[in-house]
């Protein structure tokens, strides 16, 4: 078991979140706000969860409401994952 623990510990995903939280505090403050958006914390009067959990495209909500809220995130992971490849 520990020599499991030590594999999950020293993989490359939990590295980089550490390293994120030791060098690159700015660049989670991104994260912070859209979790608390989708969570309703951050601009709730707003509507913005709303924008997340059931977006609406052309008055309802369907397959590509999903879609282009899927693609907005996988802009905003692989700018992230861009972003820090380059520092």
């Amino acid at each position: 078991m520990k020599k499991y623990l030590q594999l999950i510990w020293y993989s490359f995903p939990v590295q980089l979140i550490f390293l994120h939280f030791r060098k690159y505090q700015l660049l989670l403050l991104f994260w912070f706000l859209l979790g608390s958006a989708v969570s309703g914390g951050f601009m709730h009067h707003f509507g913005a969860d709303s924008l997340f959990l059931s977006p609406e495209y052309l008055g309802s909500v369907n397959f590509f409401s999903a879609f282009f809220v899927g693609m907005a995130f996988g802009g905003f992971m692989m700018s992230w994952n861009i972003t820090t490849f380059i520092l």
